[in-house]
């Protein structure tokens, strides 16, 4: 699993030096007695890791690069349910037919206007196909986050334009679908407009979660909680089972039925692959307490992962996934030193106290209860500090590469909101099945419906009193040694928890070696990359570029332009400063400058052999024109944004699929909307933080 992440992030051509240098180790540490004998193999999964992502990127992904940028009729599948993005929904739709001709890949569909598509029907429209593309700046990795669900393409087009099928054929397991409807449907009828949070923590449905609470929940660390994960799975199996020993029901029943229900929630939560990989671990678990065998938790992750690589490979690309693996490897390996079982061990009786027993009348004071209360207080906080910390420490370099921060407020947050959350869940699961039922769910459905809008009001008010603390989070830059950071975090942490055990000292040594040839893998391999950076406010633009090794700053215009770069683009002022007047050439690309008529009003066109990038800053009408006389299709614009000054050239003519905006106005979340409405993919940034991206010198970017 490592081993694909790592290949994720590196170039192609440094993933199969890995590989290959991870084989030529192996080989060595064959001849070598003194090394533990299970590094050799750790080293053969890491190369197989690296070559069966490059192998799928090559066999299944490179061939359907024909299609890139192409308008086809396409015919397909929707195997999702729709996800709201701004005033569109998204659908993951299996196609089977372009232009005529069979093909099976998934796309990503963007509908504007959308009426509601149902899963599982047949569509046919006609749309441009365009392969996943990153912005390293932007901490958001949308080309894995894609690849990890198969999609091969984004695609738009509007709902009026969709032809659908009078009728089409359900799989046998669209009832799971159905079920999942009617629970969610129900919960919104009992909670009204709070069934949001309701609805996430239950479902992983965030639809009815607004983009405030969402920020608000990211910030301090907790948005894993409205992902499906292991955590609900627990919660549900603590309450089943505990019910199952109150009624004494037999034990192979019980784990039996324990099984079916981890099946069945999979199921209704659309086997996201973080429930996925929690529910194969749990019924991995449950088997072996049927045949009286305890399970070894770091077996049971291992076979887990195993088994769900081994239909897909890349799923393990995705965020989700990897936040569920790692998270539960960090309890697994970590939580026993850090939180001895004996801090939850019964004080063993002793002789006085049998005696204290014997005499009648003898009963409990006050202050014995008084300070069983105050011990069970401290050891649930202590143990919510600790769960928290061993989950978060293999986190933080997937929150540095995906996210861009880590919030200090986590270990509070987790400790003030987890325990909530869990009766959320459980209330929340009564509440929509009660409130399916006609007459007997009404009473049940009030007493239940006043304590979770209890809990649900409480999680709403800690969350956003927290996410106001100005310190809750430190940003950190997205950057692709995140990978590197993974391997070393991983090697540190598996060798303190090997204790006695050869086999985590050999990983750990594993991760070592990866992470060296990392580090010059992606030296050698990324040396040729041109590094863009690029800063917009209200009064200053600055653009540079480093292009083997050399930093020019092409564009300046504003008072604050040159703290910018001193700033921010360069810390030992090694620019050199070039005015692009006309047309100007730096290594393999050329800079074209458009100007117009308003001070400060001037764009660069960055061209290379396969991309075209812009940037914008304070567009007027005279600067709009050439941009659209120009006739040209960018890749990607970056846009300093003020009022009216991007939609001048982007709502006549679709020129680009991705925009960057810089946040320098209020006007920019309504030409965000507006611009997403036309079906843009739109990102905005912070004034202070820039962006950059990172450009292959064929000009391909990430």
């Amino acid at each position: 699993m490592l081993s694909v992440i790592a290949a994720s992030y590196l170039p192609e051509a440094a993933a199969i030096t890995v590989g290959a240098t991870a084989v030529a180790l192996a080989a060595v540490c064959l001849f070598i007695k003194k090394l533990p004998k299970a590094l050799p193999f750790c080293l053969l999964f890491c190369a197989g890791g690296m070559f069966a992502y490059c192998i799928i990127m090559s066999v299944y992904y490179a061939p359907l690069e024909v299609y890139d940028k192409g308008t086809y009729e396409l015919s397909g599948t929707i195997i999702s349910e729709g996800q709201p993005s701004y005033e569109n929904t998204r659908y993951i739709v299996r196609v089977t037919d372009i232009d005529g001709e069979s093909v099976d890949f998934k796309v990503r569909l963007t509908v504007s206007e959308d009426e509601g598509l149902d899963i599982y029907s047949d569509i046919r429209f006609t749309s441009k196909l365009k392969v996943p593309t990153d912005i390293d700046g932007l901490n958001y990795d949308n080309v894995n986050h894609l690849h990890s669900q198969g999609i091969a393409f984004t695609a738009f087009t509007q709902y009026e334009k969709i032809v659908r099928p009078l009728t089409y054929t359900r799989p046998w397991y669209a009832f799971l679908s159905d079920i999942r409807k009617a629970l969610a449907s129900s919960l919104s009828n009992e909670l009204g407009e709070k069934a949001g949070i309701a609805r996430a923590v239950m479902l992983g449905d965030r639809s009815l979660l607004s983009f405030e609470q969402k920020q608000e929940f990211s910030k301090i660390g907790v948005s894993h909680l409205f992902a499906v994960s292991g955590l609900h799975l627990s919660v549900l199996l603590a309450a089943f089972m505990f019910v199952a020993r109150k009624l004494s029901v037999n034990r192979y029943i019980a784990y039996g039925a324990a099984i079916l229900l981890v099946i069945m929630f999979m199921g209704v939560t659309g086997f996201s692959v973080s429930v996925t990989r929690a529910g194969v671990m749990c019924i991995i678990i449950l088997l072996g307490l049927m045949i009286f065998r305890e399970a070894d938790p770091q077996n049971s992750l291992g076979a887990a992962i195993l088994l769900i690589m081994l239909f897909d490979p890349l799923c393990v690309l995705g965020v989700s996934m990897q936040m569920s693996v790692f998270s539960t490897l960090g309890l697994i390996t970590v939580f026993d030193r850090m939180m001895p079982r004996s801090f939850f061990a019964k004080k063993p009786k002793q002789p006085q106290d049998e005696d204290d027993e014997e005499e009648p009348g003898k009963g409990k004071t006050a202050l014995d209860i008084l300070s069983r209360i105050g011990l069970f207080t401290a050891k649930f906080i202590t143990a919510g500090a600790v769960t928290c910390i061993c989950a978060n420490v293999f986190l933080l370099p997937i929150y540095a590469h995906s996210f861009g921060s880590i919030s200090i407020l986590a270990p509070l947050a987790n400790i003030l909101i987890t325990l909530p959350a869990g009766a959320i869940l459980i209330l929340s699961i009564l509440l929509s099945v009660f409130g399916l039922i006609p007459v007997v769910g009404v009473p049940v459905c009030f007493v239940l419906r006043f304590i979770d809008l209890l809990l649900i009001d409480y999680v709403s008010f800690v969350g956003g009193a927290l996410s106001k603390i100005e310190w809750q989070s430190v940003g950190i830059s997205g950057t692709s040694a995140s990978a590197v950071t993974l391997f070393i975090v991983a090697a540190v942490t598996l060798w303190l928890s090997s204790n006695k055990r050869i086999s985590g000292k050999a990983t750990a040594l594993c991760c070592v070696a990866v992470a060296a040839v990392c580090i010059v893998s992606h030296a050698v391999f990324s040396a040729n990359n041109a590094v863009i950076r690029y800063w917009a406010t209200n009064s200053s633009v600055a653009l540079a570029v480093d292009v083997d090794g050399k930093n020019v700053q092409i564009l300046k215009s504003g008072y604050y332009s040159d703290s910018f770069a001193e700033q921010y683009m360069c810390l030992d002022n090694c620019f050199e400063v070039c005015t692009v007047d006309g047309t100007l050439s730096v290594g393999k690309w050329e800079f074209t400058a458009l100007y117009g008529e308003s001070d400060g009003a001037n764009a660069v066109v960055m061209t290379g052999e396969n991309a075209n990038i812009l940037f914008v800053s304070n567009c007027d009408g005279t600067l709009a024109q050439k941009i659209a006389n120009a006739n040209t299709s960018y890749d990607i614009i970056f846009c300093r944004c003020t009022k009216n000054s991007v939609t001048y050239f982007l709502t006549n003519s679709r020129i680009a699929q991705k925009i960057v905006l810089s946040r320098t106005a209020d006007a920019v979340v309504q030409t965000r909307d507006k611009l997403a409405l036309l079906g843009y993919e739109v990102y905005d940034v912070n004034d202070t933080d820039g962006f950059c991206i990172t450009v292959s010198p064929d000009g391909k970017y990430r």
